[in-house]
């Protein structure tokens, strides 16, 4: 079991994903936004961060260099999960320190629970 934080500005989708997560034995939230993101990991534990790109305020390339560049999140693991799926925006991803890029229009059930899971048994 882990604590997954879940970082998309889609309200429907964050139902779908920590449903997901929670079904599996997961603890999961989900912020709508890079400010509120950043907030909560300074005030929670997060084993695994599930982030989106295109998001209002500060994006989440942003994020994942600030998660990057702060000692005591800089080893959580971040998965890009976008619908961003040209190679120049995975190659900024990871560049920026993502651990993963996952397309959103490729999304499968049974999938994404074995590689949260995955990420999890590492963290």
């Amino acid at each position: 079991m882990g604590n997954v934080l879940v970082v998309d500005d889609s309200e429907d989708l964050c139902r779908v994903v920590v449903a997901l997560l929670k079904r599996h034995g997961h603890r999961a939230v989900c912020v709508h936004d890079g400010e509120d993101a950043l907030a909560y990991l300074r005030m929670a534990r997060a084993d695994l961060v599930l982030l989106d790109l295109s998001m209002p305020g500060i994006d989440g390339f942003e994020v994942l260099r600030e998660i990057r560049a702060n000692p005591q999140t800089a080893q959580i693991p971040v998965i890009v999960f976008s619908a961003l799926s040209e190679s120049r925006h995975v190659t900024a991803a990871r560049e920026a320190g993502a651990d993963a890029y996952w397309i959103k229009a490729q999304f499968n059930f049974d999938d994404f629970k074995g590689r949260v899971s995955n990420y999890l048994q590492e963290a």
